[in-house]
């Protein structure tokens, strides 16, 4: 059943609310039997027996009018239809209470002194829904089951209904095979995560995925049409994972209250079996792949640099690798902090490399690919000559030249933010610039004349950049000579 909030102030009814109470009243005067469920079995039919007994009481008399103004005094069955039957006398009821029942607003008129739920029942028992309110008593009292949809009121101890069955399945869109029903998606593939849930006396099963989960609660959905004492009995929900064919029911008492959705449910449970999980095991999509950590990084389809860097990752924990539908860059990420520095150095071989890679903005994957580059640019570098000069420009064209071979143009433009202070210096680093296309965009920081003695160094430091080992230091010393020095390397 849905959550019955307070009673709200009387309040002037609306006419269209009005004329339903009353017509309901009207139609309760000529048969007070129309509020009573249909029973199915010996025990049911006692207990429906008895209660039309009740009420045939109010049916002698309900056209007596102080008779009923009496008899609506009391509690229970009997003063809620008397007081239903005296709106139908009066063929008015300008003042109705309201009460939120699952969301919705609901108004009664206050007849008497019968109870509020009671009172709904009677006045509107042509909804499925709200004719159940008053009936909880009578369920558990009696031991039976209340089943109500469209225009059927079924009073039991028996299996459910099989048109109750049909009805429900329908209600909450689910399709239905024999004796499994199932959402869209596990019709097709009934091997995603799910909620599996076993009406026992129904003699269905009923699956629902985290996707059509969502937005509602199943049970929750179904109880709005049946009062079952034994509920919990009946009726058994569990969340099946790809991982195990045995049901997770941790939570089970949030999800039957209604504070979770399917989805929660489902969601809650996978959290609960991911804490449980020890030592080192893969868990790709909740597919769980052991400690088969080959199968696992094949799943993951990294490249050649990112595959390296997951096996020393995965390498240094003992721990669950759990991974949602993520690609690999995505889980470098989730180890990054831990172990990205560590597998830079191992790249690099270079510790102070490494940290200087580690501390840029960039993804993992990109970081490391950028670490491959640095290391082949590196072993390129380290067949090149070595240059040594005390001469402060030697060393200033060599640093500029081999961090283009082994960076690229992106450290150049960082090394050279700044105009260097000596005269020399600046027109060969304006050089630069304009060797590595930036020269346009910097050249605000040299005068004319740095600018002019650039350009004419451009085409030697052109030479310089796309040098190989054995012509490197020729094209050095040939950009010496343009710029006027004497000194060979």
């Amino acid at each position: 059943m849905k959550k019955i909030k307070k009673r709200g102030i009387a309040k002037t009814a609306p006419k269209a609310r009005e004329k339903v109470i009353v017509e309901n009243a009207k139609r309760l005067l000529d048969n007070v039997f129309l509020v009573v469920p249909i029973p199915y079995g010996e025990k049911a039919k006692k207990a429906v027996a008895k209660l039309r007994k009740r009420l045939e009481k109010v049916d002698r008399f309900k056209s007596d009018v102080k008779r009923l103004e009496k008899l609506s005094k009391k509690k229970g069955f009997v003063g809620a239809l008397a007081g239903t039957l005296l709106i139908a006398h009066s063929g008015k009821a300008p003042y109705l209470a309201s009460v939120r029942i699952g969301g919705k607003e609901v108004m009664y008129a206050v007849r008497g002194k019968a109870d509020r739920d009671l009172l709904i029942s009677f006045q509107h028992f042509d909804d499925p829904i709200l004719r159940l309110v008053g009936f909880k008593e009578f369920a558990f009292k009696n031991k039976l089951a209340l089943y109500s949809w469209n225009k059927h009121f079924v009073c039991t101890d028996r299996e459910v209904p099989e048109e109750f069955v049909e009805f429900i399945v329908k209600e909450t869109g689910l399709e239905k095979r024999g004796d499994l029903a199932c959402c869209q998606h596990l019709a097709s593939n009934s091997k995603d995560n799910h909620l599996r849930i076993r009406w026992e006396n129904a003699n269905l099963i009923m699956k629902i995925c985290l996707q059509c989960g969502k937005n509602k609660n199943t049970i929750m959905e179904m109880s709005k049409y049946f009062i079952d004492p034994n509920l919990r009995e009946h009726i058994h929900p569990e969340v099946i994972l790809k991982t195990s064919s045995e049901g997770r029911k941790d939570h089970l008492d949030e999800y039957f209250i209604g504070n979770l959705t399917d989805a929660g449910f489902i969601e809650k449970n996978i959290d609960e079996w991911k804490k449980s999980l020890k030592g080192r095991i893969y868990i790709l999509r909740d597919v769980s792949y052991g400690t088969d950590v080959e199968k696992f990084i094949r799943e993951l389809k990294p490249n050649e640099v990112e595959e390296r860097a997951l096996r020393m990752i995965f390498s240094k924990l003992e721990e669950p690798v759990i991974v949602e539908d993520a690609p690999p860059n995505k889980v470098l990420t989730t180890y990054w902090k831990r172990f990205g520095l560590e597998v830079l150095e191992e790249f690099t071989k270079d510790r102070d490399l490494a940290k200087e890679l580690y501390d840029l903005s960039y993804p993992p994957s990109r970081i490391l690919e950028i670490a491959v580059s640095i290391r082949q640019r590196k072993e390129k570098l380290s067949r090149f000559p070595s240059i040594r000069s005390s001469s402060p420009v030697i060393e200033f064209i060599d640093k500029l030249a081999k961090s283009y071979l082994i960076f690229g143009k992106e450290k150049v433009l960082s090394m050279l933010s700044k105009p260097p202070k000596d005269v020399k210096q600046r027109s060969i680093a304006f050089a630069f610039l304009l060797a590595i296309g930036k020269g346009e965009d910097r050249k605000w920081q040299y005068t004319e004349i740095e600018q002019e003695y650039g350009a004419y160094l451009k085409d030697f430091v052109d030479r310089l950049l796309k040098s190989d080992p054995e012509n490197y230091r020729k094209n050095f010393n040939d950009l010496l000579s343009a710029c006027g020095f004497e000194e060979r390397v």
